[in-house]
């Protein structure tokens, strides 16, 4: 009879364990790496975080938020949409920082998606970003639709289809 000593190691990080993990989420390698914008929009974005050592836990935080409400809602969101719309949320409360007209900024998501993001201009009331949510916007457009003959399922159906 042979014996033979086999050493594996095999990792035993469980399910939920690696939920929880945190990656490190940089969002100077974000901006720089994946995210779409002007160069002055970007450029505006790394200076205000390289400016303020606290805006990088708030992205992290944000991050988490976004990341979190799409698990309870049952979405399976990319790290790249979340931190999309995590980075949305710091400039949004970080609003005087950037440049005063409106600007876009684009994140391409893995599979051949994109998320593209308008960030409204300070001349404008801009609301706080806890009070712009999909529920308001959706409400706003149905509110704009609600005078013609198409219904809101139409509206958007019609909207839709003219993307291309």
């Amino acid at each position: 009879m042979i014996q033979i000593a086999l050493n594996i190691s095999v990792p035993t990080t469980s399910a939920s364990a690696k939920r929880n993990e945190k990656p490190h989420l940089s969002a100077e390698n974000f901006v720089q790496n994946t995210l779409k914008a002007d160069a002055t929009i970007k450029s505006a974005i790394l200076k205000l975080f390289d400016a303020n050592p606290k805006i990088q836990p708030s992205f992290e935080a944000a991050f988490f938020s976004e990341m979190q409400k799409a698990e309870d809602m049952k979405l399976a969101i990319t790290k790249e949409n979340g931190l999309h719309n995590a980075l949305v949320e710091v400039i949004m409360q970080n609003r005087s920082q950037f440049p005063s007209g409106a600007f876009a900024i684009k994140t391409e998501l893995p599979g051949g998606g994109s998320i593209e993001t308008i960030i409204p201009g300070r001349e404008r009331d801009v609301p706080p970003p806890s009070a712009v949510t999909s529920t308001t916007i959706l409400s706003n457009f149905l509110s704009e639709v609600s005078g013609t003959r198409e219904t809101p399922v139409q509206a958007v159906l019609d909207a839709y289809s003219s993307i291309e």
